[in-house]
């Protein structure tokens, strides 16, 4: 799966409704897109663990797209331990 098919699917589970709820916990929503957490764990499931994707995912400055790259990135990219 390449990054415009996953923000594709990320687009497809978002929710006005819930946009609405992110602004009540002072998230920016001028770069959000309403996705909820439980779904973006479920997309992060079927794709594993994969850094390129993710490190494309990170640059789309899309919140929930870098909350997927942040469960998906392998922890040692990040910390170097």
């Amino acid at each position: 799966m390449n990054t415009i098919a996953i923000l594709e699917q990320l687009n497809a589970q978002s929710s006005p409704d819930h946009l609405q709820k992110m602004k009540c916990f002072g998230i920016n929503t001028e770069t959000a897109i309403g996705v909820s957490i439980p779904k973006i764990r479920l997309i992060a499931k079927a794709l594993k663990s994969n850094n390129i994707i993710a490190s494309d995912l990170w640059n789309t400055n899309v919140h929930e797209a870098r909350l997927l790259a942040s469960i998906i990135i392998d922890p040692v990219i990040v910390t170097g331990k």
